[in-house]
């Protein structure tokens, strides 16, 4: 047994080589990630290239910036660990400003009755009011041109170490966020390309995972 399924083993790498897997393995998660990532603030990299983004209409704890070099440095408040994110939808994290569950490195308290952005200095601003007090401070952005070095969440990205720079001036838009300007209908024909590729590369039993987490990932971005 164990020789005939080297012997099938040997067949499939002549007919599929190793590389050509690999490339084929990197196309699913490509496309599965835009999938999965569609409708989400923040995502610009697929694994493969970065997404263009559209402007959309967002909150008043939200900003928009053309510029998709631009992050701010958030921590999880769970493993301490710190990343960076292009996503711009601000919350309250645990009585701090924060992205999604995620809280800014930089603590920001949200200790009062409300709070919002407002532009002020090039730069952005939050105020956070109670009924008689308002405290301003400035929200610190970085500029990141290295490569992305890992992605977690589909909007938290590590880069290496000493590649920011602190940004002293921006232009942004309050009240608007950015999501991934992605064509459903273009990512129908590249699911169906994959899942023809993908049933003569791979056994059985891998092609319909794979191809069952595509057509689950395209519902949810339709």
């Amino acid at each position: 047994m164990k020789k005939i399924a080297q012997f099938l083993c040997f067949g499939l790498c002549l007919v599929f080589p190793l590389s050509a897997q690999t490339k084929l393995e990197k196309e699913y998660e490509a496309c599965l990630q835009r999938l999965l990532y569609a409708k989400q603030c923040g995502f610009i990299y697929d694994g493969i290239d970065k997404i263009e983004e559209r402007r959309e209409v967002g909150s008043e704890y939200s900003f928009y910036t053309e510029n998709k070099n631009i992050f701010v440095k958030v921590i999880d408040p769970k493993t301490k660990k710190e990343y960076f994110t292009h996503c711009f939808d601000f919350t309250d994290v645990g009585g701090y400003l924060g992205i999604k569950t995620y809280r800014l490195a930089q603590e920001i308290a949200l200790d009062g009755d409300y709070w919002n952005l407002f532009k002020a200095s090039k730069l952005v601003n939050i105020t956070v009011c109670t009924t008689t007090t308002c405290k301003n401070t400035q929200i610190q952005l970085y500029e990141i041109n290295a490569p992305i070095l890992s992605v977690t969440d589909g909007i938290l990205y590590t880069f290496a170490k000493g590649t920011e720079k602190t940004v002293s001036q921006l232009d942004f838009k309050i009240k608007y966020k950015g999501i991934p300007d992605i064509d459903i209908s273009k990512e129908k024909e590249t699911v169906a390309s994959l899942t023809m590729r993908i049933k003569q590369t791979f056994s059985a039993d891998k092609a319909n995972s794979m191809v069952a987490k595509l057509e689950e990932a395209l519902s949810l971005a339709e």
